[in-house]
């Protein structure tokens, strides 16, 4: 059985790789994109939030299914590489806005982030508890609602367009 202590160190691990994300991953990535394929910095941004997000979902759809251990800690592992999905959706919401309108856009998506905590968890908490009464086959209830709204998310990225001209 997991114990307190291993199970902990899952936490850990988790900082470990999106650290590991953040420092050398996705600035790797990015200077690919920009250097070798000469993507433009707004397509870069967008395109890295749209994969952050569909390896947010899935990691969350592998964690409610997740048959052991193993793959338990791949779907940690996935949720954490498609952790720079929100610094990378907002820089590309930000290259959208004129320079004057920046703190408002931020203070938004603030804003809907506060809204979207407030809302999710007394949500998730009634899924979880529905899950636990409907059995061990739905104790994963929560993550297999968490990945349905990255996956939403996601297909809502892949339908943005990077327009030609921004604000002017």
């Amino acid at each position: 059985m997991f114990t307190t202590i291993k199970s902990s160190l899952l936490i850990s691990m988790r900082g470990l790789v999106t650290l590991a994300n953040f420092l050398l991953l996705m600035p790797a990535l990015s200077a690919f994109s920009t250097r070798y394929l000469h993507v433009p910095g707004k397509l870069k941004d967008l395109r890295i939030s749209q994969g952050g997000s569909f390896i947010s979902a899935l990691g969350f759809f592998v964690i409610a299914t997740a048959p052991s251990r193993a793959i338990l800690i791949l779907g940690i592992v996935l949720i954490s590489l498609g952790a720079a999905f929100a610094v990378t959706c907002r820089s590309f919401a930000t290259s959208l806005v004129r320079p004057d309108q920046v703190g408002t856009l931020y203070s938004s998506a603030a804003a809907a982030t506060s809204f979207g905590m407030v809302v999710s968890g007394p949500f998730l908490a009634y899924a979880f508890r529905l899950g636990l009464h409907l059995g061990p086959v739905w104790f994963g209830l929560p993550f297999l609602i968490a990945g349905v709204v990255y996956l939403l998310g996601s297909v809502s990225l892949v339908r943005l367009r990077v327009p030609d001209t921004v604000h002017g």
